[in-house]
């Protein structure tokens, strides 16, 4: 165990806002992804976005708010989330799938203060809509992925998998249609509440 206490529930970081070291806890982690030897960490309960050293166990928050269940873009505790799951990374960025709100965040991690943007959908908006970036829409998306110039999502609540380049933002549906367990191509293939998703050599799981 790197981080967190077993059975206890929480979101404090390393240090309390006077400085005083603290013991960090979680509420509910889910996502998990590397930006260089940085461990970064949905706390999907704390509806923030958590940082952790893989070498001293430090532990800080570096977006939304904890226990404060919202939308804003932003820097910081200024940005908002509801629920983050899935969290993959392209370089410094970070891309977050905020189920609670509908939509995909990047956060820029390059930044001192750690900068969050929507990148697709409507916050508070459901739907699944194809489109570019804002335009598109989305229905509690979880799982996320990457092959570096492309995103992969369980759109869990729509049972779709999509996809979104990530220099243009365009959105698109590459497999599911409705609920079902059927296996086939493309958009004849179903799902049931499609959550955790990675891509490895050239595939999707």
């Amino acid at each position: 165990t790197i981080a967190g206490v077993a059975g206890e529930g929480g979101s404090s970081d390393s240090f309390d806002e006077s400085g005083q070291p603290t013991t960090p806890k979680f509420n509910s982690p889910r996502g998990i992804t590397f930006v260089g030897t940085s461990l970064y960490v949905s706390d999907y309960g704390n509806h923030t976005i958590r940082r952790v050293s893989t070498s001293s166990g430090h532990v800080e928050t570096i977006a939304g708010t904890a226990g404060v269940k919202s939308y804003a873009d932003g820097v910081r505790g200024t940005s908002k989330f509801y629920g983050p799951a899935g969290m993959t990374s392209v370089g410094s960025d970070l891309y977050v799938a905020d189920t609670g709100n509908h939509v995909i965040r990047r956060i820029d991690t390059s930044l001192y203060e750690s900068t969050v943007y929507t990148i697709a959908g409507s916050a508070g908006s459901s739907g699944s809509d194809n489109g570019t970036g804002t335009a598109a829409s989305f229905k509690s998306p979880r799982g996320i992925t990457t092959d570096g110039m492309n995103l992969y999502i369980g759109d869990s609540k729509n049972h779709l998998i999509r996809k979104m380049v990530i220099s243009s933002k365009e959105v698109s549906t590459i497999a599911g249609s409705d609920i079902g367990s059927n296996d086939g191509d493309g958009t004849s293939a179903k799902f049931n509440n499609p959550s955790g998703i990675i891509y490895h050599q050239s595939n999707l799981y």
